[in-house]
This record gives structure tokens, sequence and C-alpha cells, in this order.
């Protein structure tokens, strides 16, 4: 497995940001995989969204499916099926306190092949604005045959106060 992630893009942000571009995807790989450490927003409450783009431009129409479980440390599970919607999210739900900070991976199929749907799996762990440690786990496609070759990551509401972001290519 040594050797079999290849870095294109990486992003740090150490003030304050409206979105993060992971850029560079292309043929070359079949999959593409995304890590997001120690994320931190600057407005208390808000979730961490996805969108595919073309050239670091956003799809912002209403053509992104998910389904996912929520992982919950204080109470039960939950379960998220939105289709149709405009984004994809992670459900970290951050904010400014110094604990709250999430962490997730996501695996890119198909973002690059003009005839099929784009899909997106995602698992995160975080501590959420209310100090309780949550996860979660699920899936989405964006439900458009194009070709995207970036992403977009961005908060609903307020910033990206911190954090990394990183692109890998799987080696075929």
């Amino acid at each position: 497995m040594a050797g079999s992630l290849i870095k294109i893009d990486e992003e740090i942000v150490t003030s304050a940001v409206a979105s993060v571009s992971l850029l560079g995807i292309d043929s070359t790989y079949d999959v593409y995989m995304v890590k997001g450490n120690n994320i931190n927003l600057d407005t208390d409450g808000s979730l961490l969204f996805i969108r595919t783009a073309i050239d670091g431009t956003e799809q912002t129409t209403a053509n992104y499916d998910k389904a996912a479980k929520l992982l919950k440390a204080d109470t039960t599970f939950g379960n998220i099926a939105v289709v149709n919607d405009t984004f994809w999210y992670l459900d970290m739900i951050l904010g400014t306190g110094t604990q709250e900070q999430g962490n997730f991976v996501s695996y890119l199929f198909n973002w690059n092949n003009s005839s099929e749907y784009s899909f997106i799996t995602n698992e995160s762990s975080f501590i959420n604005s209310s100090a309780v440690l949550q996860g979660y786990q699920g899936g989405g496609v964006y439900t458009v045959a194009e070709a995207h070759n970036s992403m977009k990551i961005y908060a609903n509401s307020g910033n990206i106060a911190s954090g990394k972001f990183t692109l890998y290519g799987l080696k075929k």
C-alpha cells in the first residue's frame, strides 16, 4: 500500500476563508481521496459543505442526493436522507469553541467522467458545538453526468477558521 496515495493539492487554512478549493482532478486516477484535519469554523453551529466544481467554480444546482448515519456519543444514532439538494454535507456541527474540531475522509468516484454521475463517500468525526463527540458515515451522488476537475469545501454560515485539506489520487 506504500506509495499508493499521490498528493495532488493541499490547502492549509490559518486565518478565516470563505471556502477551500481543491484542484487537479483529471483522468489520471479512477478514485481520489480528500482528507480534512483539525477543522474549525468561526461561527457557532455551522456545518461543513462540499460541492463538485469545474475549474474551481462550484456546481450549485439541486442535483445532490445524500444518505448517511449520524453517530452520537450522547444519544441514539440519526438517519439522514436528502434528494435534490444544492450540496453534500459532513454534518460536522462546529463553531468557535476551543474543543470544537472536525476531521473527515472522502472518496471521489467518476469525478472526471462526463458519461457518469459523480459519487462521494464521507466519514467524519468531530466534537460538535455542544462539546459532544459525533461521527458521520454516508455518501452521495451528483445526478448530472458531467466531468468535474475540482471540489469546493465551505461552511454554511461564516468561514473556515483553520484546517488542513489534502487531495490525493489513488494509484491504479
